[in-house]
């Protein structure tokens, strides 16, 4: 049931558009059905609501760009109406649909969108900020992504906070003194990062022996500590949303075929994580350099430490300055 003032300002408006003045604005009607479609999500009435998408979906193409474009910013705006506004092909409509990362985009929309940011740098902008990305579309934008704006897309797929990474690490620490004193794990952490700074073992080869006995979480910890990253992106990077994310963090480190194939598996398990593509993380991890990987995990830890990507909620990250 709909709220009292939200219902009484729905129904000033409609009265208002009801009054003899003519013939009524479609900018105003439209804004209003969208309204009144979004105010019954919760309501069990599926005719009614259908009968308000069915009208709202009769407007968006003749609608002014106007009320298009403040349709578009509506917090969570449905996927029927979104691919109404993409098809609309207004151009600044579809750049605030695009920003308002509580819409939901089909995936045909999301396709349409990325032909156009491939030639629109601001619409690139708004795009990566996204974290619901096919993996086909974000390898379709990612070539002509330049540093900045592909740390800004991993870190819209960063899945924990600030707190969230200290929480994850005490309980690690726990768990690994625990699995330690058992001899489920010949080592710590840091004796691992200790003997691979010293050269008497190899980063892959303590991957692999944490990875048979741990999860992502411990393998992040060794690798924030070999490379002098910091934990929260170390740990955000192997459980984010996006491959590439992993990959990054694979060519960075000079990681194997056999880690990279590890992380993968223990990523295909994540229920966030859509679908996990090995081929996908090597690919990426042999096309772009060492010096281009040093450049985005830079961009990332000045993200993270700006509180850009830390929020801990894909949906309410905030947007770059």
């Amino acid at each position: 049931m709909l709220a009292p003032a939200l219902r009484q300002d729905l129904l000033e408006r409609l009265d208002a558009l009801a009054r003899p003045a003519g013939e009524v604005a479609q900018g105003p009607l439209l804004e209003l059905v969208v309204d009144l479609f979004l105010a019954q999500s919760e309501v069990e009435e599926p005719e009614r609501r259908r009968a308000c998408l069915d009208l709202a979906l009769s407007l968006v193409p003749r609608a002014a760009p106007e009320p298009l474009r403040a349709i578009a910013s509506r917090p969570g705006l449905t996927e029927d109406v979104a691919d109404a506004i993409v098809r609309r092909g207004d151009r600044d409509a579809v750049a605030l649909l695009v920003a308002n990362r509580s819409a939901r985009l089909a995936p045909g929309s999301l396709a349409a969108v990325a032909d156009l940011a491939w030639r629109d740098a601001g619409l690139r902008g708004a795009f990566v900020q996204r974290s619901d990305l096919p993996g086909a579309i974000v390898d379709k934008l990612w070539p002509s992504l330049h540093s900045g704006f592909k740390a800004r897309l991993i870190a819209s797929g960063f899945r924990y906070s600030m707190s969230e990474v200290e929480e994850v690490g005490r309980e690690t620490s726990a768990a690994l003194s625990d699995a330690g004193r058992s001899g489920a794990l010949p080592q710590s952490i840091d004796t691992y990062a200790a003997l691979v700074r010293d050269r008497l073992i190899a980063i892959d080869e303590a991957l692999v022996e944490i990875m048979q006995n741990g999860r992502l979480v411990e393998a992040a910890q060794l690798i924030a500590r070999c490379l002098g990253l910091g934990e929260g992106v170390a740990l955000n990077l192997l459980y984010g949303v996006y491959d590439h994310g992993p990959a990054v963090l694979a060519c960075h480190a000079g990681l194997s075929e056999d880690v990279i194939l590890r992380i993968a598996e223990a990523r295909s398990r994540l229920s966030w994580v859509p679908s996990t593509d090995l081929s996908r993380m090597r690919t990426t991890a042999k096309g772009i350099t060492g010096t281009e990987a040093a450049e985005i995990l830079s961009a990332l830890d000045g993200l993270w430490q700006g509180g850009v990507a830390n929020t801990g909620d894909r949906r309410r990250f905030r947007s770059a300055a």
